[in-house]
């Protein structure tokens, strides 16, 4: 057994007493939001709020109201003309680039102190999985545990680097607390010099080959693509392998982060050959929000890292606090950190599944498909594909919900299955799609029965590896890797376009 695993193991009998918060929560976010105070009341900010004669979180309530980024964004264009002390009073070591997945892409402070943050969440997580099986699950710590990044680096804005979240995270001389693996962790990142997006790829995957990858950590959607490349490219590095366990036998975990990885389970245990044991990281380029730290559901929040407000989704007026939120209960997450960010409203919905402790699962984003009131969400969506693919012996691998209004209002099923895991009966299966909605929703349900404010869906089958490949066209275009993700749920027309080359069959009711 090596030191590193020794050493791993040990520390994981710790967990419990770093996340010792559990037992009074208010009390930790009370000290975090203090902090916070202290580090930016002499900001622009902080003076303009009077952070200086803030006493208790209801003063802070009172003085900052629930932002939006738009609110922050005369803040940003100051800092980005390089100007100091204006949203944060620590250093500040990138901009961090969002996705855009709630909107426009935007640019987000990233200080030393949310990098720590962003390691010391990391570590949490290896250690509580090694915590769960010590002797067994401490074997992740005799290879290489893969962190594949988004771009690290776009550009400068006044000598301050520009990138993806995780790239900023991956590159950061501040990564103290994973530094003691750095002999362990291996990063691609180095390839990204390299524009030529195949290039690039191919020097990534032929220097994977000889690793004794235990691990693997990323973006779901991201990390997935880069697996099926190993894969594909296995026969021209001289490896034969139908599966990634024929390359690498010994990877028994992962984490990942990004996108809930419930909607790509399937497609994980497709290439691998096995199921894996995963765990999810929730974060955003704001920062680390919450991580699973166990088999079971349910996602701890990082009580120490950030200052949480609740919003009900039934009570919008409301700002609860942790101690104040249901359980089974669904609320927007308003985030205040150490990047500058006070009372802002990420656009996330969650739900707690557990008051003590606290444990919260993804919900959704503030958007449903809501073509005629009907407001179905993407969870609802879901379920209603897998209980199709039950009944009917399916197996989806990827799909997309388009709603379009012309020439009627209805759902455009754009799906792609496992091969040899189609349905029994196209048809029948989209019937029971539609009938489970139904089920589900009694509005739904009245708009395509009584109203025909809705007609029936209709299903586009899609060749396989369909949302592969036009992911990599995207990336070879030259399109960042962190804007790739495909909507569960959608009205963009052009959608359809992209994908209208690549359908096998158009099914309706």
């Amino acid at each position: 057994m090596t030191l590193l695993r020794i050493l791993g193991i040990h520390f994981s009998k710790l967990i419990n007493r770093i996340l010792d918060y559990d037992k009074d929560p208010l009390l930790v976010q009370r000290k975090v939001l203090s902090n916070i105070i202290k580090v930016n009341k002499k900001t622009l900010f902080g003076k303009e709020h009077d952070f200086e004669s803030i006493k208790s979180i209801r003063d802070f309530q009172k003085r900052c109201p629930v932002r939006k980024y738009t609110d922050f964004e005369p803040y940003i264009k100051k800092m980005i003309k390089g100007k100091q002390n204006i949203l944060v009073g620590s250093k500040q070591i990138y901009w961090g680039k969002t996705a855009g997945s709630s909107g426009i892409p935007k640019l987000i402070p990233i200080t030393r102190k949310s990098v720590l943050n962003a390691s010391k969440c990391s570590l949490r997580a290896i250690l509580s999985y090694i915590a769960e099986n010590p002797r067994e699950n401490s074997k992740i710590l005799d290879g290489i545990m893969y962190f594949y990044s988004s771009d690290p680096y776009l550009e400068d804005i006044n000598g301050i680097p520009v990138g993806f979240g995780t790239g900023a995270f991956d590159q950061s001389s501040t990564n103290q607390f994973l530094k003691h693996f750095r002999f362990n962790l291996y990063s691609p990142s180095k390839f990204y010099q390299i524009n030529d997006f195949k290039t690039r790829t191919n020097a990534m995957v032929s220097e994977s080959y000889d690793l004794n990858i235990t691990s693997f950590f990323g973006v779901t959607s991201i990390l997935i693509n880069l697996m099926e490349t190993m894969l594909e490219k296995a026969p021209d590095n001289g490896y034969n392998a139908d599966k990634l366990i024929d390359l690498f036998p010994n990877y028994v975990f992962s984490i990942m982060g990004g996108e809930p990885f419930r909607f790509y389970e399937n497609r994980l245990n497709q290439i691998v050959g096995r199921e894996i044991d995963c765990r999810e990281i929730y974060g955003a380029t704001e920062e680390t929000i919450a991580i699973q730290m166990g088999e079971k559901k349910g996602l701890t929040p990082m009580l120490d890292v950030n200052f949480y407000e609740f919003i009900p989704v039934k009570k919008p007026n409301e700002r609860l606090l942790i101690n104040e939120v249901k359980k089974n209960e669904e609320y927007m997450i308003i985030l205040t950190n150490y990047n500058g960010l006070y009372s802002y409203n990420i656009e996330d919905v969650v739900e707690f599944l557990s008051i003590d402790p606290p444990l919260i699962q993804f919900k959704r984003r503030l958007n449903t498909m809501n073509l005629a009131s009907e407001k179905l969400t993407i969870d609802q969506l879901d379920y209603s594909i897998k209980q199709a693919d039950r009944k009917m012996n399916g197996k989806v691998k990827d799909y997309i919900i388009c709603g379009i209004f012309d020439p009627k209002p209805r759902y455009v099923l754009l799906i792609e299955f496992i091969p040899n895991a189609h349905p029994d009966n196209y048809k029948e299966y989209l019937k029971e799609f539609n009938l489970n909605l139904m089920e589900i929703s009694s509005i739904y349900e009245a708009l395509i029965k009584t109203y025909k404010a809705i007609y029936p869906p209709i299903m586009w089958v899609l060749e396989d590896n369909s949302f592969r490949n036009f992911q990599l066209k995207q990336l070879q275009a030259g399109k960042p890797a962190g804007q790739t993700k495909f909507p569960r749920i959608s009205v963009d027309q052009d959608i359809l376009t992209d994908f209208q080359e690549m359908v096998m069959k158009k099914i309706e009711i």
